[in-house]
């Protein structure tokens, strides 16, 4: 693949519907939908690309699946038809590891005790590698990791781990599930793949790091972070939109009408900073429409057209699909808790997820961009529908953006020479 291609990596979690309290029957109702959204979107992704599409599979196979449904490897045998056609693709097919297991008649990860958690990785491994053949990439469950697990994990031959979530504050875990252990603190985890180091996975090794390629979930502030940096501003004018809030489609876009008034007789609206794009131009009062490009957050900022001073700036409301006012709490999955970055989820709503999209293409450093999702998603209306428009995303943001969509292997190839650890002559110290 030649370079200068942004890596996108999807990473799809196989598991139950009922993730900590699965059905022996029905269970894995999702994997079928979610399936043939992905099979969708690879098509139309090669398409608007011109290079076949390549997606990352993890499934479930820990002790929870075998004490449920009889073995380890029951998804891997009961949807043998997707994989068959993942791996004529040249996808990757690895292992989602939640170590799960009954304590007093409920279901409880058990992060806390290194042995149970070193038998459902083994385990995992194992039955992959009879299904597969190999087995070199791997997820932990709830961005979960320790420096005994991605020992361990190294161990056994995983060459990739695709787990860590940059930015979120850790010690607890998702709402209503029981867990022993705590969760970890990755606000300082590199934003890049990176070699880390054997003293505390959460940092690159800089003499001697570990063999194996941590590959971060792509992560962002989004729509808080607009929230934060771009109050309104009408000190010698006035904008105002119609509608107010927006209707965003399921792209995140919409048009509307801008109204405005001001003190100077003749002014020029910008688009996103004072010195941005050229909207319109007019006199005191006057109004223009957009076309459907507005997104949430959209800035429009109303200057003079003589001296160039701002008279007034204002950020575009925004609405859900349905009518509700687009804020954090209704644009981010529920897990990521204020303050927290929110994961790059293709399940959640399409405003959150282009937002954060968008704010991990624009930073300076972006080596690859990780998306994630469960199957689960499939076997809910509302989230099989955001994951279908937040693909269709992807394809969209790939005509104007170098994007590809490829395996670790491959972006191992092209990032190798730009990881952030590297070996220092001279210095022994083990870090």
């Amino acid at each position: 693949m030649a370079p200068g291609f942004i890596p996108l990596l999807i990473c799809v979690d196989v598991e139950p519907d009922g993730r900590s309290h699965p059905e022996a029957k029905d269970g894995w109702r999702g994997v079928g939908p979610t399936s043939v959204l992905l099979e969708q979107f690879r098509k139309r992704f090669a398409a608007a690309t011109g290079v076949a599409a390549k997606l990352n599979w993890f499934v479930r196979a820990d002790p929870m699946i075998e004490s449920v449904y009889g073995r380890p490897d029951y998804a891997i045998e009961n949807h043998s038809e997707t994989f068959a056609r993942a791996r004529s693709a040249g996808d990757s097919i690895g292992v989602h590891v939640h170590p799960y297991r009954r304590e007093s008649g409920e279901w409880v990860q058990a992060f806390g005790d290194p042995e149970w958690v070193a038998v459902c990785v083994r385990s995992s491994i194992a039955a992959a590698r009879r299904s597969f053949g190999s087995c070199d990439t791997f997820r932990f469950g709830d961005h979960w990791m320790g420096d005994s697990a991605i020992s361990l994990v190294e161990s056994l031959g995983v060459r990739f781990d695709l787990t860590l979530e940059p930015g979120r504050i850790g010690t607890i875990g998702p709402p209503g599930e029981k867990h022993t252990g705590e969760f970890p603190d990755t606000r300082l985890v590199p934003r890049v793949p990176y070699h880390p180091s054997r003293r505390d996975y959460r940092r690159p090794g800089r003499v001697l790091p570990r063999r194996i390629t941590l590959f971060p979930v792509s992560t962002g502030e989004g729509i808080r972070r607009k929230n934060r940096l771009m109050p309104d501003d009408g000190s010698e004018g006035e904008i105002r939109f119609e509608p107010d809030p927006l209707p965003l489609d399921g792209k995140g876009l919409g048009a509307c009408r801008v109204l405005w008034k001001s003190s100077c007789d003749a002014i020029d609206l910008r688009v996103d900073s004072p010195d941005g794009p050229l909207f319109c131009g007019g006199g005191a009062r006057g109004e223009a429409a957009t076309g459907a490009w507005v997104r949430y957050g959209t800035r429009f900022y109303l200057r003079s057209s003589v001296d160039g001073r701002t008279l007034a700036a204002k950020t575009v409301r925004s609405c859900t699909h349905d009518g509700r006012i687009l804020n954090e709490a209704n644009a981010f999955p529920l897990y990521a808790r204020q303050g927290e970055a929110c994961p790059l989820d293709l399940s959640m709503p399409p405003e959150g997820f282009a937002s954060v999209l968008d704010e991990c293409l624009e930073r300076a450093d972006v080596r690859h961009v990780q998306a994630v999702v469960r199957t689960d998603a499939g076997a809910n209306e509302e989230r099989a529908r955001n994951m279908r428009d937040n693909l269709d995303l992807l394809v969209e943001r790939a005509a104007t953006v170098p994007l590809r969509a490829v395996t670790p292997h491959e972006t191992h190839v092209m990032t190798e020479r730009k990881t952030v650890s590297r070996l220092q002559p001279r210095r022994l110290v083990m870090q």
